[in-house]
């Protein structure tokens, strides 16, 4: 009898300790499970990425170009922008924007679409001069941060490169010290419209 109870025992300790490895190991399967859903998640997307970035490279390249060049060029802004094929060349560039940039260059975009439409600043035309005195308006400067801003984000889609939005706008405002106020007023209204 005494037999038949050790065996008993030892068969009950061995069930205990079995369960008890079990619920030791229990509390780490849910934690398992996350991460090896968020690393599954991650390698998805970083997959994808890598599947646009070898389809889209170039098509990302001309639109950074695009945009890029409307800052460089800005003598030339209105003789680009302006009546029908302005406003072709426009869309067309918004297009590759959405098509090709990341989740925050379309929020951008978008934004900056609705504050123009919202400011009557694109109707058949885009009537935005740059660079004359008289236009060192709040408005004109937030719409220069606008595409400061998209062209940054456009940066970071093509390259992995963060710059300055600031930065951009002092290649081109040579009174930028002069306008300080304005500008940084202009910098604070679209960053907090786009964040």
């Amino acid at each position: 009898m005494e037999i038949f109870t050790t065996i008993i025992l030892l068969l009950i300790l061995g069930a205990i300790s079995t369960v008890g490895f079990m619920v030791k190991d229990a509390v780490k399967i849910p934690r398992s499970l996350i991460v090896e859903n968020s690393k599954a998640k991650n390698e998805k997307d970083i997959q994808r990425e890598a599947y646009l970035r070898e389809i889209s490279g170039s098509k990302l390249n001309s639109t950074f170009d695009d945009w890029i060049r409307l800052v460089t060029e800005l003598d030339k802004f209105e003789e680009n922008f302006s009546g029908k094929s302005g406003e072709k060349k426009l869309n067309d560039m918004i297009k590759s924007a959405l098509m090709y940039g990341s989740e925050r260059t379309v929020h951008i975009v978008a934004i900056m679409m609705q504050r123009l439409y919202k400011n009557g600043s694109l109707e058949n035309s885009v009537k935005v001069d740059f660079g004359k005195e008289k236009d060192n308006t709040l408005e004109n400067f937030e719409l220069m941060f606008f595409i400061s801003f998209l062209i940054c984000s456009l940066k970071f889609d093509f390259s992995g490169y963060s710059i300055e939005p600031k930065d951009i706008i002092k290649t081109k405002i040579n009174d930028y010290e002069d306008n300080t106020d304005i500008i940084n007023k202009a910098y604070d209204n679209v960053k907090s419209m786009i964040n």
